[in-house]
């Protein structure tokens, strides 16, 4: 595995807990991540079975880390000049 592969693992694994513990259930992005979210806070699943849903949803987690990363680069980028 590549540093930038790895680097991307860790932040979707991230991405996950962040959904299923701390973001805000009106914040979440779907209404099938909301149903998972709500199942595990509620302990009506088990964080495995939340996990298990969230394969299906990795690509989407790709996509909004690597456009967090965009953003963070250009602010960065910004806040030189």
């Amino acid at each position: 595995m590549t540093n930038q592969q790895s680097h991307m693992t860790i932040a979707i694994e991230q991405a996950k807990m962040f959904l299923l513990k701390i973001c805000p259930i009106d914040e979440l992005p779907s209404d099938y991540v909301r149903d998972v979210v709500i199942g595990f806070r509620l302990n009506h699943i088990t964080m495995i079975d939340a996990l298990t849903h969230f394969i299906k949803i990795e690509n989407d987690l790709v996509n909004m880390i690597m456009f967090n990363e965009f953003l963070n680069s250009v602010i960065a980028e910004v806040e030189q000049l």
